[in-house]
């Protein structure tokens, strides 16, 4: 090919790739950096009255091909960080308690491994749960895990994008109280949620008026959603209520969730006494 015509070619014909083309001897449009051509002889439609005739088309060199799937691999990485930022955003939202945000099923210590078992489980059928409104109510020591064993639920539940959230009956109550807002208007909210949790449970239990607004939250949920409940109380306790509100209340929870003991020693108390050791380590104290 004359020099001055590939100058030309050069000239007037990029690729998508942003590399110059040239015409070949056939021609037909090359990649000037690959070699391949860029274009190709295809069957016309015979419907439209070309009788199958071959036609000069576009086609997609390897730097093409290669820089869109460069741009593919670029497009799925950004749309995953933006899910991400998407399910962090939920969670702020939807687990009231910041430290449990980021509370997973990988970040698991092994120290309660039945629990952990349990609560994998229920993520795996929650189909289940939500269709026959069941749920699960942890009890047990304080510390023992209760807490972030759910949290690992909810989280894992969002990530799967099913509506739910971890909050306590008592921030609910408060938050009516600080903002002037109807119980009804809170009950609204949740029923936005598949799956409620509520964390610490019993800690309300102190005036008529509290026991009642807890009554009244539990009974318009317990019936038409899955709920989870973490609480100190023992089973013996949730099944021998000191007055009537606590039985009503109690005999609903009951009804609808399946009682989970958890077990073992308390994980505050062990971060507690490491950091303990570590600081008597660092002041270089004995024993």
């Amino acid at each position: 090919m004359n020099s001055n015509i590939f100058e030309a070619s050069l000239a007037q014909n990029m690729n998508i790739s942003g590399e110059h083309t040239y015409i070949d001897d056939e021609g037909y449009k090359r990649c000037s950096v690959c070699g391949e051509r860029k274009e190709e002889d295809y069957p016309e439609d015979v419907v439209n009255g070309t009788n199958g005739k071959l036609k000069k088309h576009p086609r997609n060199c390897k730097c093409d091909r290669e820089l869109l799937e460069k741009k593919e691999a670029e497009e799925r990485k950004y749309q995953e960080q933006m899910k991400i930022e998407r399910r962090k955003e939920i969670r702020r939202s939807c687990v009231v308690n910041e430290k449990y945000r980021s509370c997973t099923f990988d970040l698991d210590n092994g120290s309660n491994p039945q629990i952990i078992k349990i609560a994998k489980r229920y993520v795996e059928k929650v189909d289940h749960f939500i269709s026959q409104k069941r749920g699960l109510i942890f009890w047990g020591d304080i510390g023992a895990g209760k807490s972030f064993a759910t949290a690992c639920i909810i989280n894992a539940l969002i990530d799967q994008d099913v509506p739910c959230t971890f909050t306590s009956l008592s921030y609910l109550i408060d938050k009516n109280f600080k903002y002037d807002r109807s119980l009804s208007e809170t009950i609204d909210e949740l029923m936005r949620f598949k799956v409620i949790a509520f964390d610490d449970f019993g800690v309300e239990r102190g005036t008529e008026y509290m026991s009642e607004q807890v009554y009244r939250v539990i009974d318009s949920l317990c019936e038409v959603r899955s709920l989870i409940f973490t609480t100190n109380l023992s089973l013996a306790e949730l099944k021998s209520p000191r007055n009537m509100t606590e039985s009503r209340i109690f005999d609903r929870i009951l009804g609808c969730c399946t009682p989970i003991e958890v077990k073992g020693a308390s994980q505050r108390r062990r971060k507690t006494s490491d950091a303990y050791i570590t600081d008597r380590s660092i002041l270089g104290l004995e024993g």
